[in-house]
């Protein structure tokens, strides 16, 4: 275990990120994602929260459990519970209802909603955004706003990919959500960000649900080689929770691009958005920094690490710091990796 430590502090000291520390969390065994306010460090897994200290980074509290009452959480593996760190309360969705809580983890209440409008679905002041399904022939995926009764406002965003409904799946469509829906909008604020599309812009929403600003994305571009593509099939081949069928029926043809899409994933942190490319750079990743209104600060080299071809292990950004979670296959332990930026 020590020699597995040490081994990571010199490949990070080899790579010029000198302030990188790591800390193992026993706590753990499969987490999802993590978040973090000033105070506190939240990472969820499964049917529960963790919830530590993030000055000592130690454990403090773990709150949720399977199950249909309150402070219980109803999950499948399509539709995962998420977390939203709000200044005075934590909001939980899970399948069928928003769950309240204390920033300490005590139950407060809870709101019962339609399954389908609870996909990644975040607290935005008082209203809320989530991922429904709009069946118009076919089945679209829509990011909506809803009220604080959970009924729906306005339609944001709707992705209709034209292979996706001949029967096809586009590779396009799961480059761009390398960990999860969560991750393809994020409110902030007053405003709503979402990297859906192949524009590689930044759709930037308004309280209202209105259009107010695009954020271009241009990296250079980057061909997807063979070897990348055989990567990604293989990964869906292998996946066992795609039944042998189901692989044939949409994997087995997928309809790759022509080059990399310029994001990958984003974070907003502190008044900055943090968009995460495909390129890298010495093994590290390439990320961009913007404000929020879309200005270039600066291009960083992040050292995000990589569960598979398709998933990045579960990140957050706070204070100028990246915080990633990453396991040690050798010694099934999870480990924080906190890097200054």
């Amino acid at each position: 275990m020590k020699t597995f430590v040490h081994v990571l502090f010199l490949l990070f000291f080899a790579t010029g990120i000198f302030s990188a520390h790591l800390i193992r969390m026993k706590e753990l065994t499969n987490p999802l994602a993590i978040d973090v306010d000033n105070d506190q460090i939240y990472i969820t897994e499964e049917a529960s929260v963790y919830i530590y200290s993030l000055k000592e980074i130690k454990f403090k509290k773990k709150f949720g459990r399977k199950g249909e009452g309150p402070g219980e959480f109803k999950i499948r593996v399509d539709r995962p519970m998420n977390l939203c760190v709000r200044d005075n309360d934590l909001v939980v969705s899970s399948f069928g209802r928003f769950s309240y809580f204390s920033k300490d983890g005590i139950y407060k209440t809870e709101t019962k909603t339609k399954p389908v409008y609870t996909m990644a679905a975040k607290a935005f002041g008082s209203q809320f955004v989530g991922i429904g399904v709009l069946s118009e022939e076919q089945d679209f995926l829509t990011l909506n706003i809803y009220d604080e009764q959970l009924n729906k406002k306005k339609e944001l965003f709707r992705i209709e990919e034209e292979i996706r409904l001949k029967g096809k799946k586009s590779v396009y469509y799961y480059l761009h959500f390398p960990v999860s829906f969560a991750t393809s909008f994020i409110t902030y604020e007053d405003r709503v960000y979402v990297t859906w599309g192949k524009d590689d812009k930044i759709k930037v929403f308004d309280h209202a649900g209105n259009r107010v600003a695009e954020i271009p994305v241009k990296v250079e571009e980057q061909k997807l080689t063979q070897a990348y593509k055989d990567k990604v099939v293989n990964h869906f081949k292998n996946d066992k929770r795609l039944p042998q069928p189901i692989y044939e029926r949409y994997y087995k043809n997928m309809a790759f691009p022509e080059f990399f899409p310029a994001i990958r994933d984003m974070r907003i942190s502190d008044g900055k958005i943090y968009v995460v490319s495909y390129q890298k750079e010495k093994e590290q990743t390439k990320t961009l920094i913007f404000d929020l209104k879309g200005k270039l600060i600066k291009s960083v080299s992040l050292p995000l690490k990589e569960i598979d071809v398709k998933s990045i292990y579960p990140f957050t950004i706070k204070n100028g710091k990246l915080y990633q979670l990453v396991e040690d296959f050798d010694s099934e332990n999870w480990y924080l990796h906190v890097t200054t930026i």
